[in-house]
């Protein structure tokens, strides 16, 4: 596993390997079921109460799509310097489209932080290291992501430079339950390609 963007308190990683990936799981899957559980009003594909089994079980049904031949996504997560290996505080993952026509661009998801850890600047640190990693490593010029609208994410993309494009009402519903308005961002990259 490599780990990139080290800091003298959190530590970025990001997964290469299956074993890299069966690692990081319990804690992924702890992590979900706080954003889940304890959010109302968070819209990441569940509702509350998210069990541990269906957490575990989202997780473990992303194996192909971060490691083999099928992989189209990166998986990153942010542990504290001085804790155990393997123990997210925060993730996030980057997808890549197949289409030939899509190809300079990817999609963030499921950006996750701890409620014990929020206030740390750890969701800056991971889109940074996003961005940084789909313009350096994947020569992508375009990053899309969706949230809700009423959610305190909207602010949070909207100060990291992303521009919201649209709405659509009642696109999704919270974790409780309720629809809501989506908003959908995109922020555009440097090229990093030398033949810009």
């Amino acid at each position: 596993m490599a780990d990139i963007n080290p800091s003298t308190e959190f530590v970025i990683h990001r997964v290469q390997t299956e074993q890299d990936f069966k690692q990081w799981i319990p804690s992924l899957a702890r992590l979900l079921l706080i954003c889940v559980n304890d959010d109302s009003y968070s819209s990441l594909g569940f509702r509350a109460p998210l069990s541990e089994a269906k957490a575990t079980e989202y997780w473990e049904s992303l194996l192909s799509s971060f490691v083999g031949p099928e992989a189209n996504s990166v998986l990153f997560m942010l542990s504290r310097a001085s804790g155990p290996g393997g123990n997210a505080v925060a993730t996030v993952h980057i997808a890549s489209q197949p289409k030939e026509t899509h190809a300079h661009k990817v999609e963030v998801r499921k950006l996750l932080v701890d409620s014990a850890e929020r206030g740390h600047g750890l969701g800056r640190k991971l889109m940074d290291a996003v961005e940084e990693y789909a313009a350096r490593e994947l020569g992508k010029t375009l990053v899309l992501l969706d949230t809700s609208t009423v959610s305190p994410a909207r602010a949070f993309y909207l100060r990291l430079g992303y521009r919201e494009w649209g709405t659509c009402p009642d696109y999704s519903t919270n974790a409780a339950g309720v629809l809501h308005d989506t908003s959908f961002f995109y922020k555009k990259l440097a090229c990093q390609d030398p033949g810009c």
